[in-house]
């Protein structure tokens, strides 16, 4: 049994170590690069973590991650994540730069992008995160999960597979694969190997297979690696030690000052990279924000202002160009490398609307949907059911960004500022024409003229960019991707958009389009209590 214990914690100790949690936003102004930083979360009562003593280890992880597209098109991206220490007593310190993609989005690079320091400590029952550059150690309380002393057993040599069917149909099979030699240690290998029944939506069959290599003495995982249909997984453990790690690397460095936080703070330091180094789309800071939790009853809904220049500037309303209609979204048949054939799905997506004095409504508003969307989870799923779907209204002439909350009939409104821009017809578009990147890349935008879409005299562009071997993400064969375009002149609205490429064909539609949205869709209904807001709260939306 302990060698299955010991796969079970390769994954945690892989893909869950301690990271800072960055909001999505910096704020870099000629003198100063202002981040935003949270503790990561730890263990809950339904989901502890467990805290190892005896069993020291560091090292750096490594990941590659191959992909085959459905058009046979083969990738492959190498990342290096966190250095990660675990000493004796179960404390746990990681190393890592506070952007992993530096230079993206216009997020800073070194010697802005400073290394940014975490521990774990069970021991003092406190969260560490270190600013290295102003000296000073943030910290904050937290309850260490359930420890357990690491229970050293010798390896066993490879036994038979056992194999069980799961209630999907799906067919399990665990390996223990015995021991091999990696990095100099002794290593133990398991391998669980799904197949048949189906993926929980009943598109295809389960073909997956999940091995891991780990160090018997400590528990750490060496290597990992998991494979399916379409992609394959290595991570590695580098410059790996099962030595203990000098206890300083666990202490707060002499000279540092310690400040107690109680949640999310930010860390100033001088801009290094001088006057103009970031484009402006990185000077913006945050956005107003929106966060969810469900309970089992209740969505919880959390609002909080802008930081940073997004807190004082001033949006554009565009007028003159009334329309609204309801997203939605078909999803062609794929074709898998293993012959598999994908079916195509169609789901209709939210009602937006606009008037022709800059009123926007989005049915449901963009913080629900995107709650549901990719990489939710289970919370953010049930937060976007429809009975739980809350309408916002952007309206310009009263000055409010309002919240409708459909159930309860209530109307949060908070100030909301932005300025008219009056929308101008025309064709618009892209510049016609064929333009070679540095790497190759060849990309050639057309002119399709006009058609009839929805009873509107729509204009068509298409773009076509072709990606030779090696330019987009190690391609190993030229990768065509075409984007196509249609849009009514008169608002600047895409009617029919369609994208193809080595991933499928997607189009997003309009079928319901009009240019006379209904005037009520702007205004809060009769019978809602209206409650005006000036910063963050928060409020429960019922089933």
């Amino acid at each position: 049994m302990w060698i299955r214990k010991l796969l079970l914690a390769a994954p945690v100790l892989f893909l869950a170590s301690s990271q800072a949690q960055m909001q999505n936003s910096i704020d870099c102004n000629q003198q100063n690069c202002t981040f935003t930083l949270n503790f990561a979360a730890k263990s809950t009562n339904e989901n502890p973590v467990y805290v190892t003593t005896g069993a020291p280890y560091s090292g750096q992880r490594s990941f590659q991650v191959s992909r085959t597209l459905p058009d046979g098109t083969h990738t492959h991206v190498e990342t290096s994540q966190p250095l990660i220490y675990r000493d004796s007593k179960g404390r746990v310190r990681t190393e890592q730069p506070v952007y992993r993609n530096a230079g993206d989005n216009g997020r800073p690079v070194p010697p802005d992008n400073f290394t940014v320091i975490e521990i774990d400590d069970p021991v003092a029952k406190y969260q560490y995160i270190f600013d290295t550059v102003n000296r000073v150690a943030h910290r904050m309380p937290y309850k260490p999960g359930p420890i357990e002393a690491w229970q050293l057993t010798p390896p066993t040599p490879a036994s038979p597979p056992t194999t069980q069917t799961m209630p999907n149909g799906a067919t399990v099979t665990d390996e223990h694969l015995g021991t091999q030699t990696i990095s100099g240690v002794i290593a133990v290998g398991w391998r669980t190997t799904s197949t048949g029944g189906t993926n929980g939506r009943g598109a295809r069959a389960i073909d997956r297979s999940d091995e891991s290599w780990n160090d018997p003495r400590n528990g750490a995982p060496l290597l990992y690696k998991t494979h399916d249909v379409t992609s394959d997984t290595t991570i590695t453990m580098l410059h790996y030690s099962a030595a203990e790690p000098d206890p300083t690397l666990f202490q707060i460095p002499d000279g540092f000052k310690v400040v107690d936080e109680t949640g999310q703070f930010q860390v100033v330091h001088p801009h290094v990279g001088g006057p103009g180094a970031y484009p402006m789309s990185a000077n913006a800071g945050s956005p107003a924000g929106w966060s969810s939790n469900w309970d089992g009853k209740s969505c919880t809904v959390t609002y909080t202002p802008a930081t940073g220049r997004n807190a004082g500037m001033i949006e554009w309303a565009i007028t003159g160009a009334s329309y609204s209609g309801r997203e939605s979204f078909e999803v062609g048949p794929r074709t898998r490398p293993d012959g598999t054939v994908m079916p195509g799905s169609t789901r209709v997506g939210r009602l937006v609307a606009r008037d022709s004095d800059g009123r926007v409504r989005t049915d449901p508003a963009p913080m629900m949907a995107g709650f549901g969307g990719r990489g939710g989870g289970p919370v953010a799923r049930q937060c976007s059911q429809p009975e739980l779907a809350l309408v916002e209204i952007l309206d310009p002439v009263a000055g409010y960004r309002m919240l409708l909350d459909t159930v309860a009939h209530v109307a949060y409104r908070v100030p909301w500022q932005a300025n008219p821009r009056h929308y101008q017809p025309g064709e618009g578009g892209q510049s016609i024409g064929t333009f070679t990147a540095p790497n190759g890349t060849i990309s050639t935008n057309e002119y399709l003229g006009r058609k009839l879409i929805s009873g509107i005299t729509a204009v068509g562009h298409r773009s076509t960019q072709t990606s030779p071997p090696g330019s987009y993400m190690r391609n190993d064969k030229t990768v065509v991707q075409i984007s196509e375009t249609w849009g009514d002149p008169q608002t600047g609205i895409q009617l029919v958009s369609k994208d193809t490429g080595p991933n499928g064909d997607t189009t997003r539609s309009i079928p319901d389009y009009t240019t006379n949205p209904d005037p009520a869709l702007f205004k809060i209904p009769e019978g809602y209590k209206i409650v005006d807001e000036t910063g963050p709260f928060t409020f429960a939306v019922l089933r």
